[in-house]
């Protein structure tokens, strides 16, 4: 438990400091797009192959067997297409969103359908992160609901806080985390 208040604190902390830093929107939104190629992969990585994500296919391996890592596979192999063929051409818009990005590259019209279907996509991704951190708070003696709102809180803190720049920082320090667990238990 002592660990786990200690990451707690941790998070917080660093959506403070990179409060503090912050100094425009595009600080925000985009880390003043100075985040290094390193650190925005260990993002992405932490951010598909995060709790949510783990849970889900594992949940879904035992349902649907190992056609359920597809699922993963597919998002890990777009994701590395995007990364070689698309990142620079989308950095050099200097667009702040995808749906700024939409409307650069189609119309306003494609601006306001990708808005809502991100909107929609978002909703789901943090309930499936709120929901494993609840199972992960949830292991230390306290019932889901509880689990669930502290998890959900210090989400929305550090993030409203530290925007992107705390998110970046925080993934690549999580996913350390578990490339040395898993590193560990291999050996």
């Amino acid at each position: 438990m002592q660990i786990l208040i200690v990451f707690i604190i941790f998070l917080l902390l660093l959506g403070f400091l990179e409060f503090r830093k912050k100094t425009a929107l595009e600080g925000f939104l985009v880390a003043d797009r100075k985040a290094s190629a390193f650190e925005i992969a260990f993002s992405i990585v932490a951010t598909c192959v995060g709790g949510a994500a783990t849970i889900g296919v594992v949940s879904n391996m035992q349902k649907y067997g190992f056609a359920a890592v597809w699922w993963l596979l597919s998002g890990a192999i777009g994701l590395m297409i995007l990364a070689i063929f698309i990142a620079k051409i989308l950095r050099a818009s200097k667009a702040l969103t995808f749906a700024q990005i939409a409307e650069i590259f189609i119309d306003k019209r494609a601006r306001l359908v990708s808005a809502v279907i991100i909107c929609v996509a978002w909703c789901a991704i943090l309930a499936a992160q709120f929901s494993a951190s609840a199972r992960i708070l949830s292991t230390f003696d306290l019932n889901f609901n509880s689990s669930l709102l502290i998890g959900g809180v210090v989400i929305i803190v550090y993030t409203i806080l530290g925007g992107q720049r705390a998110v970046i920082r925080s993934d690549v320090y999580q996913y350390a985390i578990v490339i040395a667990a898993f590193l560990a238990v291999l050996l």
